[in-house]
């Protein structure tokens, strides 16, 4: 567990490199973020969730759960970016809240209903996950909670590399905007 709440706002949580890989921070090559990793950048009383960036420059296996709330007596949800410059797989669960944003980055990206994972694990201790193709792939099921919880999601293919930046929505994204927390106002951004 990794918590950079504050009273009045938010920290700042870098993994694996900073904003679009573009800080003056070291990227890392692959970024493994077990089901078991909770992460937290909350404001508690007053002000606006932090800023949380998962990042890679190969392969980001992301499946734990991050939280960047705004305050509960005020304050807008944080910045949440879980991405890779070449491939991404994300079943994990973000939360932002009202105001806050999710931005997903790899390549190609499938969104499926809780598809099969494209690759496989090690089975050794540590179980490290190994894609055997580039294609990313993320539950719909996390992008909708998202959604649903009053954040706005947006999610680019990025620049460069090898494939084509392609996102399929192999089912389809059903959310009740009304039952979020901003009163039916989120967005959601393909690019």
């Amino acid at each position: 567990r990794i918590d950079a709440s504050g009273d009045v706002g938010g920290g700042e949580i870098l993994i694996g490199g900073n904003y679009l890989g573009k800080g003056p921070e070291q990227n890392a090559t692959a970024t493994l973020f077990d089901s078991a990793v909770s992460v937290s950048a909350d404001a508690i009383n007053n002000g606006d969730g932090g800023r949380v960036i998962v990042w890679s420059d190969v392969y980001t296996d992301f499946r734990g759960n991050i939280s960047a709330t705004g305050g509960s007596l005020g304050g807008s949800g944080g910045f949440v970016e879980t991405s890779s410059k070449d491939n991404l797989q994300g079943q994990g669960f973000v939360t932002v809240g009202s105001g806050g944003l999710w931005l997903i980055d790899p390549r190609n990206l499938t969104i499926n209903d809780g598809g099969a994972d494209t690759g496989a694990f090690s089975g050794a201790d540590p179980n490290v996950f190994t894609p055997n193709q580039d294609t990313a792939t993320i539950d719909k099921d996390s992008i909708e909670n998202a959604l649903e919880g009053g954040a706005d999601v947006t999610i680019t293919t990025g620049g460069g590399g090898t494939q084509d930046g392609n996102i399929v929505v192999a089912n389809a994204i059903s959310v009740n905007l009304t039952a979020g927390a901003s009163g039916g106002t989120q967005t959601l951004l393909l690019s």
